[in-house]
């Protein structure tokens, strides 16, 4: 079921993102301000460096354990924790746990292809 105010997520979209992570889009309407999604790492996998042009960006780690990289900073992430990732910041993440890493993203504005840039 699904309408304006419920949404369902729909395991058969999971896609494989050129980043490095698969991504299940939870909610993301191109007229929202808001965008949420469920992104899935591979053991030993790391996402690519990259920023989120003008758009901040929150990672909650439902699953797994890995180490974040924010900038020139560095730390580890577990289950319940969130990470502010603000606009423009290089980041990625690596999972170094023994399962996958499954966080959700949640990005303000919601997530534009066009924001993402990668990074050196």
């Amino acid at each position: 079921m699904q309408n304006e105010h419920h949404f369902t997520s729909d395991e058969s979209r999971e896609f494989f993102l050129d980043e490095g992570c698969f991504i299940l889009e939870v909610l993301n309407q191109k007229d929202k301000d808001l965008s949420i999604s469920r992104a899935r790492l591979e053991v030993g996998k790391t996402t690519e460096p990259h920023r989120l042009r003008d758009m901040q960006e929150w990672y909650y780690i439902l699953s797994g354990e890995g180490n974040m990289h924010l900038g020139e900073k560095q730390f580890g992430v577990g289950v319940g924790d969130v990470v502010h990732i603000p606009a423009n910041m290089p980041q990625w993440i690596e999972n170094i746990g023994n399962g996958d890493l499954i966080f959700l993203c949640i990005c303000l504005p919601g997530w534009a292809e066009e924001a993402y840039q990668s990074v050196d």
